[in-house]
């Protein structure tokens, strides 16, 4: 929490609005969650939740009302550093993300086949910025101005957002060419 609240702290000068977020990768695997909707209390909270199974933090996210995105859910794996991303059960999601990062192994093809077969879950984009060249390749917008990161996850749960790509622009357009 030191960092974000260091980065609050810098972004006041600009404007710039910075909300609690969290990457969550579980001792159970490889892959990465997005949870959107949480405070500072939450990560206090929930200090060793990377230690739990995705079956328990998804029923801690319901209860807490946080929302949990599968990020860059069929990445590939690079050679000594980790193994394939796949896909989890949708019954413990509430959506996933279409990274956007280029020479990432994304396999978007593959998300969107998921996306297909669960429309009523959320779609998200993003970045994953690890590289200079990573810098806005994928983003969300919402439709109105939101304050917190609730007031986000609210956002997300209600639809009123559209995501987007360098590549692609609007990516709602980008998913109805792919259905």
């Amino acid at each position: 929490m030191r960092a974000y609240i260091l980065a609050c702290d810098a972004a006041k000068k600009y404007g710039i609005k910075i909300f609690p977020g969290m990457e969550l990768t579980l001792t159970e695997g490889v892959e990465d969650y997005l949870l959107y909707g949480i405070g500072e209390d939450f990560v206090l909270k929930y200090p060793d939740i990377y230690k739990l199974s995705l079956v328990k933090v998804a029923e801690i996210c319901r209860d807490e009302n946080v929302l949990l995105i599968q990020a860059h859910p069929c990445r590939d794996g690079y050679p000594g550093f980790s193994r394939e991303c796949r896909l989890q059960s949708a019954k413990y999601l509430d959506g996933v993300e279409l990274n956007q990062s280029p020479d990432h192994g994304n396999n978007n093809e593959k998300v969107l086949a998921w996306i297909k077969e669960h429309p009523y879950k959320l779609v998200t984009a993003g970045s994953d910025y690890h590289k200079p060249h990573f810098l806005g390749c994928g983003w969300i917008k919402t439709q109105y101005p939101v304050a917190n990161m609730c007031e986000l996850a609210d956002c997300l749960r209600l639809r009123q957002y559209d995501c987007y790509s360098k590549k692609y622009g609007r990516l709602t357009n980008y998913l109805e060419t792919n259905e």
